[in-house]
């Protein structure tokens, strides 16, 4: 990922200096660094759907149970387990959590109980 954007990086600043000359030595620097960062891309995309490859072969015919070991890690990634408060103190339990959320939103909002 840090190769994509220093690559990226590299490319705003040929642009730049492209756009100040138009001389065609950088243009063909451009164009160079553009192929490069299609390539990596390429091969970042490869490697990916490599891998979905491998897991999918891996399951078999189990696909239920690849979907469902996906949705897990998707579940717990979504999953806040504390959060502070307006008075900066850490609430673990769900429905605390859920009550640091409303009051939040309403404050955000300008809502009050009982209007929508």
């Amino acid at each position: 990922m840090q190769a994509i954007k220093d690559l990226s990086g590299e490319i705003v600043t040929v642009e730049m200096h492209y756009k100040c000359t138009l001389d065609k030595k950088t243009y063909q620097d451009l164009l160079l660094k553009h192929g490069q960062l299609s390539t990596f891309l390429n091969h970042a995309i490869q490697h990916a759907f490599q891998h979905f490859q491998h897991m999918i072969y891996e399951h078999g015919n189990k696909c239920c149970r690849l979907l469902g070991n996906l949705l897990k890690q998707h579940r717990t990634q979504l999953y806040i387990p504390k959060i502070k408060d307006s008075m900066q103190q850490i609430q673990h339990f769900p429905d605390r959590i859920s009550a640091t959320f409303l009051q939040y939103y309403q404050g955000l909002y300008h809502i009050r109980r009982g209007e929508q």
